[in-house]
């Protein structure tokens, strides 16, 4: 364990080496945090969706085994740090906790321990083995209260009272026009945008998209508070988070149209009945543009945006209970010529492959099998069958480009 600290650490001080260090406490919530944590920082490195999802797999699992197995009857912390040099992403998770007796056979697949008078098993190890290439596990069996935890958490309390002094002059700081304060209280209070934004899931938004708009929110409470208001930031930008947020959900269709072209979409509506009864006949969009003092084009315009969008899976006629739907009447602009191509160039990369390698893509992408299927199917294991499919998908890529 000794050895692997003074690796990461001689790579934490070494040049070119790119580095981040979170601590956290043993809460399971915390295990989706740090998934986030390490996935915003490998960005930078340009990775895959796949390779992003496999080390957040890697991750979860093994912040998982410090809650559970580290810490099964108490808090403790928890420190992820990450390290990138050059083209290689080095993550360690380390704990203080009640440490493994056998790693050894820690790491066997069907291993299991009791916690907290339930069976746990020990899995983790082997999705965290598949999903990294190479991964290094040490553990030595001990009491939770150390010495170097308890150094730790009063480190924290230091930041945290030094944390509280700070503020006022950084709020002050911002007031007076400091960018680098501003942008520090927005990165401290992020987590109050991500509590209001839990409160709007399935609203047919994206949570990020929606966090973006609360940012906006956030910085007007930045920009806005008063510490002579008497009352905690928190307590004073939530509000301003959720109005926000309101703001966009109520204003927002499906289709993103300003609040100046909505607003003169309803006073046409408004002028248009007043004329109907005044004068017992429809206007025409040009003499309703005239009253408004605006261009016919600009009047069109506003009252296309108040339409309804049409669903491609709209039932535009149905008879015998066959319905023929709005996108059966559109033009197809598949190009059957390059699907075919495409169809030859895959059966003679796949015909490439050997037996075993062509069974797996047939079971994985044709029958829909998954992993654990086709390896009971094979005989072998689900570990083998993610990483020998990892690798083939990476041969085919290639030589579907050559």
């Amino acid at each position: 364990m000794e050895e692997q600290q003074k690796e990461l650490d001689g790579k934490w001080l070494q040049e070119g080496v790119q580095r981040m260090m979170v601590m956290l406490e043993s809460d399971s919530r915390n295990e989706s945090f740090a998934r986030v944590c390490v996935a915003s920082f490998m960005t930078r490195m340009n990775p895959t969706v796949a390779e992003t999802d496999d080390v957040k797999t890697a991750v979860s699992e093994a912040v998982t085994n410090s809650i559970v197995h580290g810490y099964p009857y108490e808090k403790g912390l928890i420190r992820l740090v990450c390290a990138i040099e050059k083209d290689t992403l080095t993550v360690q998770i380390r704990d203080w906790g009640r440490g493994i007796e056998n790693v050894k056979k820690a790491m066997e697949p069907m291993y299991s321990q009791s916690v907290r008078g339930t069976e746990r098993s020990g899995m983790g190890f082997c999705f965290m083995e598949a999903f990294m290439d190479d991964l290094k596990v040490s553990s030595s069996v001990g009491n939770v209260s150390t010495d170097e935890e308890k150094n730790l958490r009063r480190q924290e309390n230091r930041i945290e009272v030094f944390s509280l002094e700070c503020l006022s002059k950084l709020f002050e700081q911002a007031r007076n026009g400091n960018a680098q304060a501003r942008d520090q209280l927005v990165l401290d209070n992020t987590g109050l945008v991500w509590s209001v934004v839990k409160k709007y899931r399935g609203r047919g938004y994206e949570q990020e998209d929606l966090f973006q708009i609360g940012c906006i929110g956030l910085m007007k409470a930045i920009d806005r508070f008063d510490q002579t208001f008497g009352v905690c930031f928190s307590t004073y930008a939530v509000p301003m988070i959720i109005g926000e947020i309101r703001r966009f959900l109520r204003d927002d269709g499906m289709i993103k149209v300003s609040r100046t072209v909505k607003e003169t979409a309803v006073r046409a509506r408004q002028l248009q009945a007043k004329y109907e009864a005044a004068y017992g006949i429809e206007p025409t969009v040009c003499q309703l543009a005239s009253l408004m003092q605006i261009a016919p084009e600009e009047l069109a315009s506003a009252l296309s945006s108040s339409q309804e969008v049409e669903s491609l899976q709209k039932t535009i006629y149905q008879s015998d209970g066959n319905a023929i739907l709005l996108e059966d009447r559109l033009e197809s602009k598949e190009n059957e010529q390059e699907k075919l191509v495409n169809r030859l160039a895959l059966k003679k990369v796949m015909c490439e492959l050997p037996d075993q390698e062509q069974k797996i893509i047939i079971m994985r992408y044709y029958s829909g099998q998954t992993q654990v299927q086709t390896a009971k199917c094979l005989g072998i294991s689900q570990v083998q069958v993610s990483r020998i499919e990892k690798r083939v998908l990476k041969k085919m890529r290639a030589l579907l480009e050559m």
